[in-house]
């Protein structure tokens, strides 16, 4: 990362029910399409908690590229035992050499996926001298879609726009196109019916 810092996941993630669960762990790499992708399987009993700390440095994952999307499901149930609820939590290490921050997003079923005709709005954008805005978009298809993502000040004029590109079944984190404060964020999807795509925002 910029100034020499060292971003690292944990994934925590609890079971709400009594019945123990086996959830697997699928890395979508960044910039690229993904036809095949590296897992992770991990058990977890019922109504506990388990943190799988610096996901990516788990042999499953160590070669190949370090940055992307991961998606979690469970395995081996049927029906309401197959819930979970999990998070991600991305934290510097490097905070003795640059700015010891992180966040955490939680995790999202694919009910919340985005589809061609539907927006996301992110409201109090901020990307300025103070704090670094990314928009982030994960593909969970086997398509290249189009995502379109437009600034809007508080007087709904545009001030900023991106239109990219993700491959199918993978992920891009791009830093917003200007600087801005409290403004509005505006995603949408473009392709065909069966194109679902995630988008989220990063501030840092």
């Amino acid at each position: 990362g910029i100034g020499g810092a060292y971003w690292q996941p944990d994934l925590p993630r609890v079971t709400p029910g009594p019945t123990a669960l086996t959830v697997e762990l699928l890395f979508l790499p960044s910039e690229r399409p993904n036809p095949s992708v590296r897992s992770l399987r991990v058990a977890v009993a019922g109504g506990r908690s388990r943190q799988v700390e610096n996901v990516l440095a788990r042999r499953e994952f160590l070669a190949g590229p370090r940055t992307g999307a991961l998606v979690a499901r469970a395995v081996d149930c049927q029906g309401a035992t197959c819930g979970f609820l999990a998070l991600s939590r991305t934290y510097n290490v490097q905070g003795d050499r640059c700015d010891a921050i992180g966040e955490g997003l939680p995790g999202v079923g694919p009910d919340s996926g985005l589809r061609p005709g539907q927006r996301a709005v992110f409201e109090g954008v901020a990307n300025n001298n103070d704090f670094r805005g990314y928009l982030g978009f994960a593909s969970w298809c086997g398509m290249r879609v189009e995502v379109h993502a437009v600034l809007r000040a508080a007087g709904g004029e545009v001030i900023g726009e991106m239109r990219e590109g993700v491959e199918s079944w993978s992920h891009r984190h791009l830093r917003l196109p200007r600087s801005c404060s409290g403004v509005r964020l505006e995603v949408e999807v473009l392709g065909e019916t069966e194109a679902m795509v995630f988008p989220y925002l990063s501030t840092v």
